[in-house]
């Protein structure tokens, strides 16, 4: 078990224990029922009309990068609401895609990363819950920095 009272020569150690960040194949929004893992918390990306293949950062199509503590499907509902019911559900994604786009889902598609909490249990002095959140949390700040790198911009739907 690894303690929160890490020396700073420990950290890669931790990074080696951490999910590795893949991404799903993209499915269409109104088939995201179909991704494995959708109960778990974890990562998203949406995408319009994205690159076939593996999603990756450099495609432009890349619209929102989105990240929940929750199961996923929970999240997605939210933006669904949002993004495609006029709904006042509270996604900012979903919002900005309202305004942005103004269509409706057959346009969107989703890979996503869920993150298994079982995976994060072996850390001695963290709720594999709050760790979860940390680590999402990080890892979306990562790719939204990475795709303005690439890009020049964050994705459309994020602003915050």
């Amino acid at each position: 078990m690894m303690s929160p009272n890490l020396r700073p020569n420990e950290l890669d150690q931790i990074w080696d224990k951490l999910p590795k960040i893949r991404f799903s194949a993209w499915h269409r929004w109104t088939e995201r029922e179909r991704i494995e893992g959708k109960e778990n918390p974890g990562l998203y990306l949406l995408a319009r009309q994205p690159n076939p293949g593996k999603p990756a950062l450099s495609d432009a199509g890349v619209i929102y990068v989105g990240e929940t503590g929750k199961p996923l499907e929970s999240r997605w509902w939210q933006f669904h609401a949002r993004a495609f019911e006029g709904g006042k559900s509270p996604h900012s994604g979903g919002k900005n895609y309202q305004e942005d786009f103004g269509d409706g889902p057959e346009n969107v598609w989703v890979a996503a990363m869920p993150v298994n909490l079982d995976v994060l249990s072996g850390f001695e002095g963290f709720q594999p819950s709050l760790l979860c959140k940390l680590f999402v949390t990080y890892v979306k700040r990562k790719l939204i920095l990475e795709f303005a790198l690439i890009h020049g911009q964050r994705p459309k739907c994020n602003r915050a």
